[in-house]
């Protein structure tokens, strides 16, 4: 699975720093780590509690906060 990821990221175009990308690396930085871990757990228990997915759920859970999908997470609320 970490292959597989690492693959992807290989495969993901670079693109030179931006006004854009400099405000989307603020708010990385407002990102906790608690909330990440709370919704990598959620997304476990969806999986029915199947092991062995941990790094793929905390990647798709820092995404989703990253990408807004919970404002209330991304600042530790």
């Amino acid at each position: 699975m970490v292959k597989k990821r690492i693959e992807m990221v290989k495969k993901m175009p670079v693109t030179p720093r931006t006004a854009q990308s400099t405000a989307k690396a603020d708010v990385v930085t407002r990102v906790s780590a608690e909330a990440i871990r709370r919704r990598a757990y959620s997304l476990f228990e969806a999986r029915g509690s199947e092991h062995g997915h941990d790094v793929e759920d905390w990647l798709v859970a820092e995404r989703e906060l990253l990408n807004g999908n919970d404002t209330r997470e991304m600042l530790g609320a």
